[in-house]
Order: C-alpha cells, then sequence, then structure tokens
C-alpha cells in the first residue's frame, strides 16, 4: 500500500494482522479477506491534508470493502441501511 500525501509504503501481511500503519484499512482488508485469485495494489492520494477532519479516511475505507466484497462475489448492502419514515 503507498499513501502519496506522505510517501508512505508498507506491506500488509495477510497472515499475521499487525495494525501498525493504517489500522483501519488493515481491518477492513482482515474483516473482508482478499480472494486468493486477486493481487491487490493500493494507493492512496488526496488534495486533503491527512487529519483534516473531512471524513476522507472513511470514504476510502468505505470504497475499499466494496471493492473487496465485489470481488468476493457478495452484495455490498445485502439489507437496507435504513427506513424511510412515514407520515
Amino acid at each position: 500500500m503507498t499513501i502519496e500525501n506522505t510517501e508512505e509504503s508498507f506491506l500488509i501481511d495477510l497472515d499475521t494482522p499487525a495494525f501498525e500503519h493504517n489500522p483501519l484499512i488493515e481491518a477492513v482488508i482482515f474483516s473482508e479477506g482478499v480472494p486468493e485469485t486477486v493481487d491487490m495494489e493500493i494507493s492512496v492520494r488526496s488534495d486533503i491534508s491527512p487529519g483534516a477532519g473531512t471524513g476522507t479516511s472513511a470514504s476510502l475505507d468505505v470504497a475499499l470493502l466494496g471493492t473487496l466484497k465485489l470481488l468476493k462475489g457478495d452484495d455490498f448492502f445485502p439489507q437496507p441501511c435504513g427506513r424511510r419514515r412515514t407520515g
């Protein structure tokens, strides 16, 4: 994984969770897993400064979660996320 803004680059060992570089991204990868038929390289670049509090990390985590689910053939939202209020 490469984070271009901070020039940080690291490998994620799928057999041994360390959660030391980017714990949220690592948690998504370990919770969903990566199909054995997939080689994955993640590169992140943003015009928003790290730590700005705009939610870019959460957006990245959701995008990665959706990507992993699609690669595995899973539904991204198997159930409705919310209910519409009536009346």
